[in-house]
């Protein structure tokens, strides 16, 4: 199992921010952000993550349990944290 602290916290936040948006904000799994998606928003933010730490950081947060996988092509997950408090 991967470290959580290979990053730095504020790309797991901001990775959190956006599926947590995504979840409030659509009516179906389906219409909900994609991986690829996250990674090209966070590339163009002002902090230009690249695209290999992005990916690796929701590969951890997947491994943590906090993001579920919903779909492999298009890889997309979903929060898990605010869904067990539904």
């Amino acid at each position: 199992m991967l470290k959580a602290t290979a990053l730095p916290d504020k790309l797991y936040c901001e990775i959190l921010y956006l599926f947590a948006q995504s979840e409030f904000f659509t009516n179906q799994q389906s219409l909900g952000i994609k991986d690829n998606d996250i990674i090209e928003i966070l590339k163009k933010s002002s902090q230009r993550y690249p695209m290999t730490k992005t990916r690796l950081a929701i590969k951890e947060l997947e491994e943590l349990g906090a993001i579920k996988i919903v779909s492999k092509r298009p890889k997309q997950h979903i929060i898990q944290i605010l869904i067990e408090q539904k």
